[in-house]
């Protein structure tokens, strides 16, 4: 095992290993003085010891900066990304930690942590889910996953608790330049999430080869469908034949692959890669872009549709966008946004389960947010000691920042739309309410994030313990608007490159992947932000790649009963893969959540955690 120099570490004299970025300690309760990149350990949550060194653990893994380029869609550019810490929670399985899967974590946005999302749902050790701890901050949780196996949480760069570093963090023109493609594009946020997962593998031999499952929520359908083809075809990420090129990344994952295979280090072949990178569990995923949201939008409008059925609940007219026309209006209108606005604003649901009122899903990620932003409740958590965590205390984050601007302008998005204006639902909306007796205020308010701009310091709190950060800064975010910004808005997109998430080329990579990656995806009744019926269908306009594509339940062939799809069949047109064979047809499990929205851990835990326990039984082989 080689390790860099440049890493120091002295636990009681003890030092395990300094490798890739990240040292490792496994001493419970020491003191520790660490370069930035370290993390510290303890026991797992829940008091149990597994029988090898591994244990819970959190803490930051430095990346270094990566130059990489985009050609083929546009001029070519070369890029560097910003140095930066990302932030991780490992906890081992319960039992026999060394034969288990890994699950990998991570939510989407694109800006979103998964720190207080999945992480914090009901899928760890403890749960900080509002429904479920009884009024506590937090609660022990009977369905951890670490029943199943591994569990690594990942928070996207200068999301959650991962931060950015810079010379100058105090200067808005130098940070403004960092929400750029150069850290934010669909290519280099899965590269470095890559680099994270390697680098832990890295420094825990004991699960170094184990499978890994990638578990991806929202956007993360897409970092997964990345990340997924950035490791499967490791080598055209770096002979210039795919339109990112990474040559550090590829030299990381051919140091990987020949650890784990030491009598074959050439070339390794996608099957080679899939033994171990080869399943993914998507949640309510963004896959194929632009094609979904279109089709979602059809789905919107039509008779008897989910948005229909909340018209109907709250007797408030739902006006499509076919009605609009009829009616004369002269403002453009798509069908997607416009049922997103009219259940937000006139029908007073969650996009996000629209069987809750509006600031349903906001109310349970603030209170995960608060419970994970003091450092008891944090702590027990991850099981580990946050303080003795480097890199997280005020005095480590020297040229940290997480924001564009500052806090408060970065994350306050309230403002005010006059009814009857630009926004295309409203005007024929008043006509109909109007007509039927209904009268709204002159104007609504739209709080798309409602930040609290007091940056109190509260006793227990992050910053009452690891210091007060400067106003660039944050020891944890909830969703950063100004990365999502970047990433639909930067050079590359300036440049003519379609990278942004509303590309249909990530469902071009995961068709790609299929093949090789068994697959679970979820099928919610009530998630509106990725409707799950538009699919399948979806899928189908990639006609290059597949000649059809059907949703189907399982039962019915043999028993004639009739209920929601739980499978996908995808079936390929012959030849149509370039790098590995083409399979006749692949089929993806795509369980039914009746009762859920677009957070299946909070809605259905249990439900979610036996269907997954159920599918990891086939994928075995």
């Amino acid at each position: 095992m080689s390790c860099d120099l440049r890493c120091r570490q002295t636990v009681r004299g003890v030092v395990l290993a300094c490798c890739a970025g990240l040292i490792v300690t496994v001493l419970a309760g020491c003191t520790a003085v660490a370069a930035p990149s370290a993390l510290a350990a303890t026991t797992t949550a829940h008091g149990l010891q597994p029988p090898s060194a591994l244990h819970s653990e959190a803490g930051f893994i430095e990346i270094e900066p990566i130059t990489f380029t985009l050609q083929g869609e546009g001029p070519r550019l070369e890029l560097t990304s910003s140095p930066g810490r990302i932030f991780y929670s490992f906890h081992p399985a319960d039992r026999q930690p060394d034969k288990k899967p890994l699950f990998v974590f991570f939510n989407g946005g694109p800006g979103c942590p998964t720190s207080d999302m999945l992480m914090s749902m009901n899928t760890g050790p403890y749960s900080a889910d509002l429904q479920r701890t009884g009024g506590k901050p937090l609660a022990p949780n009977p369905l951890s996953w670490t029943q199943l196996g591994n569990l690594l949480y990942l928070d996207a760069p200068d999301t959650g608790f991962s931060y950015l570093l810079g010379d100058q963090p105090e200067n808005p023109e130098a940070r403004a330049t960092v929400f750029d493609a150069r850290n934010f594009n669909p290519f280099i946020d899965a590269a470095q999430m890559g680099r994270a997962l390697l680098r832990i593998l890295a420094a825990h031999p004991e699960i170094q080869a184990n499978p890994v499952v990638l578990v991806a929520e929202s956007y993360g359908g897409v970092r997964a469908s990345t990340l997924l083809n950035e490791l499967l075809f490791y080598p055209r990420f770096g002979d210039g034949t795919r339109i990112y090129q990474d040559l550090m990344l590829v030299a990381e994952i051919q140091r990987h692959l020949d650890t784990i295979h030491p009598n074959d280090k050439g070339v390794h072949t996608p099957e080679d890669v899939a033994q171990q990178f080869g399943r993914q569990i998507l949640i309510e995923p963004e896959l194929t872009g632009e094609y979904a949201s279109v089709l979602s939008g059809e789905m919107y409008e039509a008779p008897g549709s989910l948005v229909h059925k909340v018209a109907e609940e709250e007797r408030v007219p739902f006006v499509t966008c076919e009605m609009q026309a009829a009616l004369g209006i002269p403002f453009p209108c798509d069908p997607y946004w416009n049922a997103q606005v009219w259940v937000t604003f006139f029908g007073n649901r969650d996009i996000y389960n629209v069987s809750k009122p509006g600031a349903w899903s906001t109310e349970l990620d603030d209170f995960a947010g608060r419970t994970i932003t003091r450092i008891a409740t944090l702590s027990q958590m991850l099981g580990a000691d946050a303080t003795a965590i480097p890199g997280f205390a005020a005095e480590d984050r020297t040229g940290a920042f997480r924001y564009r601007t500052e806090r408060e302008s970065d994350l306050t998005f309230s403002k005010r739309i006059p009814i009857g204006g630009d926004l295309p639902v409203v005007g024929p909306a008043i006509q109909l309410l109007e007509t039927a007796g209904i009268t709204l205020p002159a104007a609504i308010d739209v709080p798309l994030v409602t930040p609290d701009p007091k940056r109190r310091v509260e006793a227990g709190s992050l910053e009452q313990v690891l210091g007060v950060l400067p106003p660039w800064d944050e020891y944890q975010v909830d969703c950063n608007m100004a990365i999502y910004d970047a990433f639909f808005d930067n050079q590359a997109t300036a440049a003519g490159y379609r990278i942004d998430p509303e590309s249909p080329l990530y469902g071009e990579l995961f068709l790609q992947n299929l093949p090789l990656v068994e697959t679970m995806i979820t099928d919610a009744d009530y998630d509106m932000a990725i409707f799950p019926p538009a699919l399948p269908p979806s899928l189908l306009r990639y006609t290059d790649l597949v000649s059809n594509v059907e949703a189907i339940n399982a039962a019915d062939a043999t028993t004639g009963s009739a209920s929601r799809d739980d499978f996908i069949i995808v079936e390929y047109v012959p030849g149509a893969l370039q790098d590995l064979a083409t399979p006749v047809r692949r089929s993806i499990y795509f369980p039914h959540y009746p009762e859920s929205g677009h957070s299946i851990s909070s809605a259905q835990p249990r439900e979610f955690f036996e269907d997954v326990r159920e599918w990891l039984s086939w994928v075995k082989q």
